[in-house]
Order: C-alpha cells, then structure tokens, then sequence
C-alpha cells in the first residue's frame, strides 16, 4: 500500500493515539471480571419463529407504481452504475457476484 508522506505522518499519530488507550486499559484492574462480547448481557434475541398472519398480496400491492403476476415490478439497474460497480465486468460479472453471495 502507497502512503504519502502526509499520511504516514497522519496514520502514526492515529495509530498512537490508539495504542496510548490501550496501554491505559491495559493498567486496570480487571482481576475477576469475565470476558464479555457486548456491553449489555443479552441472551437469545430473538422470537420464536410462528406464522402469524400477513399483509394480502393484493394489499400489499396496492400502492406500488408497477406490479405484475403478484410481484413489484422495478425499474433496471442502470448498465454504467452497475459497469463501475462490478470494476468493468458488466452484468455477468454482478449476477457472478450475487450467484457467489448466496
């Protein structure tokens, strides 16, 4: 990775500002104290997982700019946004990508 001198300069003293606040934590006393992952106790979050009842497609539908076969209809992704997005590889490049994420 290329830095400017400007940055290295910015990044040393970022970094030692950092490194200083861990040295304080390092001085306390934490003898006794068990190791936690969040700030606040939390156990299973979430809900049990019921069908309960849902919105009607046709409700749900009803405001929508465009639908069809009870689904929303979108507007394309934009072929440059999508270019730049992707580093040039274009629309097979991103379902590529979408295919792998799943």
């Amino acid at each position: 990775m290329a830095l400017t001198e400007e940055e290295k300069v910015l990044y040393q003293h970022q970094l030692s500002a950092v490194l200083d606040y861990v040295e304080q934590i390092n001085e306390l006393d934490l003898e006794g104290i068990p190791p936690t992952t969040h700030a606040v106790a939390q156990q299973n979050v979430w809900r049990e997982d019921v069908v309960n009842s849902h919105l009607p497609t046709a409700e749900a539908l009803a405001n929508t700019a465009a639908h069809a076969q009870n689904q929303f209809l979108i507007q394309k992704v934009n072929e440059q946004f999508l270019t730049q997005r992707t580093n040039g590889e274009g629309r097979k490049g991103a379902a590529s990508k979408l295919r792998t994420l799943r």
